[in-house]
């Protein structure tokens, strides 16, 4: 059956979405299906804070609340199909910058069964707390992380791993990790993330193989829908392997000022 069939709608896709920012507040914040959801990671990274929606909410007042919650903070305000229809124009006209637009691609969970790894690279799971540092160093964005920022998002994953909440997945070539991915299931959908590839690596398929790694992982979880916000590079590759978009996020970067022009 195909994908869009197999999961009325877009909400558990959109919640399975929330679901994962959410475990990075370190408030524990909860989802809440009025007003303003946030998450704070303390993670100096913007996708790790930011604004999931706003829904039966005052813009000028969520924006008030927001720049409070983020002070100090690098952030960002997600705007889907899961917020009120105008907030990306308000918040356009008070000085808000849109960042990009990321297709959700979903993609039945049984068309990565077939997927092996490239020639030379070695696939395997992330077991511990042993392994999670060079981990997150593999991240894509990582060249830009603080010390204490490393430290927190191991920690972060460590929980997840104890909780038995993802499965990690490190590609490596001569031991060394050059690609990583994640698989996060909830509201039975396989949330892909952390996909990412070392720049020497890219071409090989070794982002196909941890995406399809990550979503075999899943389905074994009950994920039978795996489901991505996908980057202008990695949009081609997950296209390819058949994942087809039902939505988009914009992101938006909000200035700091404290009243609205």
């Amino acid at each position: 059956m195909h994908t869009a069939r197999r999961i009325a709608g877009l909400a558990a896709q959109l919640a399975a979405n929330r679901a994962f920012l959410l475990s990075w507040d370190r408030g524990q914040a909860a989802d809440s299906e009025r007003g303003l959801v946030m998450y704070r990671s303390e993670v100096q990274y913007a996708p790790l804070n930011g604004v999931l929606r706003i829904n039966d909410c005052d813009i000028d007042r969520a924006l008030t609340d927001a720049r409070q919650n983020f002070a100090g903070l690098p952030w960002v305000w997600w705007v889907g199909p899961d917020s009120a229809p105008e907030t990306a124009d308000e918040l356009l006209r008070r000085g808000a910058a849109e960042l990009e637009r990321l297709p959700v691609l979903v993609m039945d969970a049984s068309l990565a069964a077939s997927v092996q790894a490239p020639a030379g690279i070695a696939i395997d799971r992330v077991r511990g707390p042993a392994e999670l540092t060079e981990f997150v160093l593999a991240h894509s964005f990582a060249a830009s992380l603080r010390a204490p920022d490393v430290r927190l998002m191991v920690a972060h994953e460590a929980a997840l791993l104890r909780a038995e909440r993802v499965d990690l997945f490190a590609a490596r070539a001569g031991g060394r990790i050059v690609g990583t991915s994640m698989a996060w299931v909830s509201h039975g959908v396989t949330g892909i993330y952390l996909v990412g590839t070392h720049p020497d690596f890219r071409g090989s398929g070794i982002g196909t193989a941890l995406t399809a790694a990550a979503v075999r992982a899943g389905e074994a979880r009950g994920g039978q829908v795996a489901a991505l916000t996908a980057s202008a590079m990695g949009e081609p590759v997950y296209r390819r392997m058949g994942f087809s978009e039902v939505t988009q996020y914009r992101l938006l970067s909000v200035p700091t000022w404290s009243e609205p022009n």
